[in-house]
């Protein structure tokens, strides 16, 4: 057997801190935007070199709906996350998301949605060798009661 072997555990402490901004505004009666940034800063403080995992440093979220008839409604996605470690030896890539919506309310209690994640089809991980979801197609019925 060859390579090197690791193994990461829940041990020590960890100091995080950070600040979460967001904010969200009707431009006209039938377009809405909006948005969210988040920075973390973490620090271990066992004293070991090992580093914190799965967590990005700076993460922006914007979001945008506009409703041209009453019953229509289409919402734009965009999200951005930086890189991260995903061991103490291997830092994943950053990326840039952007999804689609649309939903129509055609009765008081229904509504029907059609949308795509990941619309530029962004090669991207969250954690080493498990690759997420290239473009992804969706359509949802919601009955709300």
């Amino acid at each position: 057997m060859s390579g090197i072997l690791s193994q990461m555990q829940n041990i020590g402490r960890v100091e995080s801190s950070g600040i979460e901004l967001g904010m969200q505004h009707a431009l006209y009666s039938s377009l809405t935007v909006g948005g969210n940034y988040t920075y973390t800063k973490i620090k271990n403080k066992s004293g070991s070199t090992n580093r914190v995992t799965d967590m990005p440093k700076h993460k922006v979220l914007l979001h945008g709906q506009w409703q041209p008839i009453e019953p229509l409604s289409l919402l734009l996605q965009a999200e951005y996350n930086s890189e991260r470690f995903a061991s103490n030896t291997v830092e994943l890539a950053g990326f840039t998301l952007l999804n689609a919506k649309a939903n129509y309310q055609f009765a008081p209690n229904w509504q029907w949605s059609l949308g795509v994640n990941n619309l530029t089809d962004k090669n991207y991980a969250l954690a080493e060798g498990f690759p997420a979801a290239g473009r992804s197609w969706f359509t949802n019925l919601y009955y709300k009661f």
